[in-house]
């Protein structure tokens, strides 16, 4: 059997699913995925929205379920009063759990999407938002932005000597410290520093100065 078959002639047949199609509302979200957390339309909303209009205007629906080797299928026909018809075939495996009970799971999965899709019916389905969140988390994290680069001496000592210390003595005094050249420290630990002489740091900087100079140039 083909995925999709049509009757010879279905200008009739689709000149009913149009109009029956302008008519459909939305099918309701009465289920619940406690999986996902998510809400859905389950079948009985999907006949109910459906059914009532079809017949309305002329058409009726049919699914015939079949099984074969480890795949279950649903032929879904939509007919019209003329005689015209469509029918199309879905299929999903029926999973390790190969019981009566794992067969009408999916017999009422396919019923479901098939009939939905068919009608061109918005289900206002959740699943599919939860399906498109799991993938979102799933991409790949942004690429980190490149570290800003260190400021070179001539901004660093410009921004020390704003807080009323030269870089001359903020460098005795990290060097008598044992913390090296400021000019050679990534940009994150120099504005570490800045942050730390504005904060009362400046004070301990010319202070220690002032105790060295008098102690004649012992650290």
């Amino acid at each position: 059997m083909e995925l999709f078959e049509q009757s010879d002639n279905v200008n009739e047949l689709y000149k009913a699913l149009a109009t029956a199609q302008s008519m459909l509302g939305r099918a309701d979200k009465d289920g619940k995925n406690p999986h996902y957390r998510s809400r859905y339309a389950t079948l009985t909303s999907v006949i109910e929205a459906v059914r009532p209009v079809f017949a309305e205007h002329g058409l009726s629906i049919q699914q015939h379920p079949h099984f074969d080797d480890g795949m279950v299928s649903l032929t879904t026909v939509i007919g019209h009063a003329s005689g015209q018809w469509t029918r199309s075939v879905a299929s999903v495996p029926i999973g390790k759990k190969a019981d009566s009970h794992a067969f009408g799971s999916c017999v009422s999965y396919l019923r479901r999407y098939s009939l939905a899709s068919v009608a061109c019916l918005v289900q206002d389905d959740d699943d599919g938002n939860q399906v498109a969140h799991i993938q979102q988390r799933r991409q790949p994290a942004a690429p980190a932005q490149p570290a800003a680069k260190p400021l070179d001496y001539d901004e660093l000592a410009r921004q020390v000597t704003s807080h009323d210390v030269t870089y001359e003595e903020l460098f005795a005094w990290c060097d008598a410290h044992g913390r090296g050249d400021p000019a050679r420290y990534n940009r994150g630990r120099q504005q570490q520093l800045l942050a730390w002489l504005s904060k009362g740091g400046a004070n301990t900087v010319q202070q220690w100065a002032i105790d060295n100079a008098l102690a004649g140039g012992e650290g």
